[in-house]
Parts: structure tokens; sequence; C-alpha cells
């Protein structure tokens, strides 16, 4: 007992002079700090959670370690699960040792609830131009593990970044982190400040206080390649995040312009939401709706409190609910110009593109997909709404059998979630 109030002594004396130094010496002095030694990442495995144990495990470690933090209530299931589970846009990944979850963290990718740091701060400016942003959330390692951060945290990040470039589409990583923590991310992982004061009381996290950060997937390689290109292996987080893929690593595997890893069967569904806790009885009216839109499923809709009314024209649609993608295609103007863009969700009647320039409302245009090298599609569509930045959406005159089977592929993956993953 001694020598762990001694440990905790210098941890926190430790903690309180480096926080206490000048601006200019932080960033040299935490890299000074990272340490990774290969041999302890053997027998760590790295991956989605897919079944009731590994999602049951990750919510109980984010039960013991937010509560333990003053960050939510203890609950009756010793669980952590919030709405934003339910969605297949969010994505719970852990890391496990012997077969016991042992770190955790979460992927919330904008989808029809929004992001939890949204409620606190503007992200409106990564998106206008059709970026994607991920929130990092939950994130938790076992306290056994607490401090050894080569062992189970950086495995973990590593994942989280690889996944998110290679799996799911995303272009900015955002976090609302407590301030105490918000030296590691500004110095080790170099997130940029969404805004300089601290949001005082942020609910997500039962009121604790807040700080928010943003990092573009896009230049990270350059960044981290300045700041850690130089140093050795055990601190090189540019070659450790960026280009290694480690062996205890298994990352989904993808068809053709999927984004999404939905793993909620109907059975999970019921388990997690309705008799573990009360998520699915306390979405209000309009979040109701939106989850009746996306699972069109008699077998989820059953599990989904009715909305109080049908008026709104997302359930009325029998054109059928957008899902995420990302795949290129071309652009056909009536003259004969091609332009390259960027698919970024499709719908039976509709998808949302990124192109290089906006266009005219009502403009007509074809689009060329392709699936797959023998399959390509041609698509006669007009402009519904666009902006000058190059975000529009398209409405798809007459689809023909083959989109409509293309984009009921999405639909499936909803029923019949994927468990198999890869190297």
């Amino acid at each position: 007992m001694r020598s762990l109030s001694r440990y905790l002594s210098r941890s926190k004396i430790r903690s309180f002079v480096i926080s206490n130094l000048p601006k200019w010496a932080k960033p040299y002095l935490y890299r000074r700090m990272i340490k990774i030694d290969d041999t302890e990442l053997e027998g760590l495995e790295l991956s989605i959670a897919t079944s009731k144990e590994d999602l049951s495990e990750a919510f109980r470690l984010l039960h013991e370690n937010y509560v333990r933090s003053g960050f939510m209530k203890p609950h009756a299931s010793g669980m952590r699960i919030t709405k934003y589970h339910t969605l297949p846009s969010t994505t719970t990944i852990v890391a496990k040792l012997q077969g016991k979850v042992v770190g955790t963290v979460s992927l919330v990718r904008n989808g029809i609830f929004g992001s939890p740091v949204e409620s606190i701060f503007d992200l409106s400016e990564y998106r206008k131009t059709g970026g994607r942003v991920a929130e990092v959330s939950s994130l938790s390692v076992s306290r056994e593990y607490s401090g050894q951060h080569g062992k189970i945290l950086f495995p973990l990040l590593n994942y989280l970044y690889q996944y998110s470039v290679r799996s799911f589409g995303v272009d900015y990583l955002a976090i609302a982190v407590n301030p105490t923590w918000w030296d590691f991310y500004e110095y080790i992982l170099h997130f940029k400040r969404l805004k300089s004061e601290v949001v005082s009381n942020y609910s997500f996290v039962n009121g604790a206080p807040a700080v928010g950060g943003i990092l573009d997937l896009r230049t990270a390689p350059d960044v981290y390649f300045r700041a850690y290109g130089h140093l050795p292996k055990n601190q090189n987080l540019h070659e450790f995040l960026g280009e290694r893929v480690l062996p205890g690593a298994r990352f989904p595997k993808r068809s053709f312009g999927e984004v999404s890893d939905p793993v909620m069967t109907p059975d999970l569904f019921r388990h997690f939401f309705i008799e573990l806790s009360t998520v699915l009885e306390d979405l209000d009216n309009h979040e109701r709706r939106a989850l009746h839109n996306l699972y069109r499923s008699t077998k989820f809709r059953e599990l989904i409190p009715t909305p109080l009314f049908y008026t709104n024209r997302e359930i009325l649609r029998p054109g059928g609910a957008r899902h995420d993608a990302e795949f290129p295609a071309k652009i056909t103007l009536h003259n004969g110009v091609e332009i390259s863009c960027k698919i970024k969700n499709v719908s039976p009647q509709g998808v949302l593109i990124v192109a290089t320039r906006g266009f005219r409302h009502g403009e007509e245009l074809t689009l060329d997909i392709h699936p797959t090298p023998s399959s390509p599609l041609k698509l006669m569509t007009r402009i519904a709404w666009t902006t000058k930045d190059g975000l529009s959406g398209l409405e798809i005159s007459r689809p023909p059998g083959e989109w409509l089977d293309f984009v009921r592929r999405f639909e499936e993956s909803l029923l019949n979630p994927a468990t198999k993953s890869v190297g």
C-alpha cells in the first residue's frame, strides 16, 4: 500500500508539473514519454465488437470507468448503453487479451441522431464540402492496464486510426474530452481545439466540463511525419499509427462502397435496448421516426416504439432510407463535359455527391458508376439541390433494376450484419 501511495503521489506531482509547464515545452516532454514496446503487443486482439459477449464486456468496462470518473451515475445493468449504439454509423472497437475485453473505444459517425459532440460544438464548417466527421467516444482501458499506454491505449488508437481511414469513410475525427485529457490529444495526437473556452456542462458525460478538438485525417500523415518521423521506432507515432497494421488486428470485410458495419440483430436490439436499458423508450418522437425509417424491417420495427404520428415524409416516402457510402463516380453534363465526383450516400431514388463545383437546380446529367469492373451503371439524374462548395443531391429518373439491387444490399446488411473479419 505504501508503494502504491508513493506511486500515486509521484503521478499526481508529475501531472501537476507537466500541466504547469510553459506551452512551448509541453510537446517535447510529452513525446519523450511515448514508449511502444512490440513485445507487449503479443497476444493482443483488436477488432470491432460484433457478439453479445464482446459488446457486453465493452459496455461494462465503460460503465466502470465512467462511474468511477463521475461521468455517469450507476445503472442497474452495470453497462453504459446509449442511443448511438443502435445505429450502423456507430462502431465499437475492442482490445482483448486471453479472450477478455481490456480496452474499448467507439466511433460515432454523424448519423440520424447527429453525434454527442455536436450538442456543444459547431462542426458545420467541416461538413459543408462533403467531409464526414466521426466522434471518438467512450475510450476506456481496464484498470489493471492503466498507465501502460504502449500495451493497450496506443494499439487501440492504431486500430481506430487504421479503421477510420481504410473502412469508415471519414475525413475528420472529433472529440469532446475532459480538460485533464486535452494535453494528450493536443500534444500527442495533434487535435486542434474547436474553440478556446472550456464547455462547463457536457450532458453526455453527466455535466462534466469538456474541451473540443478536431483532427483532419487527410493531413494527419504529414503532421505526424513532421512530429515523429525522426524519432526512434518506439516513439515514432507516424510509423505506428499511420503505416503499421498490428498482427492482432482484424478488419471487417467490405463490399463495394460500404462504410458501415452494422452489428445489431433483432435479438441484440432487444437485449441491449429493451431488456437492459430504456434507450428505445427514451427516444423522442423525431428519433423514433428516424429509427423507423432506417430499420424498415418488421423484425426491427416491432421493437422500436411507434412514433406518435406518421406525417413525416421520411416515413411515407417510398424511396426508402439513405445509406452512407463512399466510392468514385463520373458525371457527364448535357454538353459532354465530364466531371469526377464522389458518392457519399445512396437511396433507391437518389444520391449525394461531392464534386469540384456546384450545378444548376434542375440540371440533368448522367452519372456513371462501376460497382464491379464488369457491371457499369449509367443513371439519368436531375439536380434536386446544390451548393457552391460542390455538395449536391441528385434525383434518379426511372432507377434501373441494377441500381435498386445495388442499394438493396445496403438495406440487407442491416438485417444480416456481417460478423466475419480479415487481417
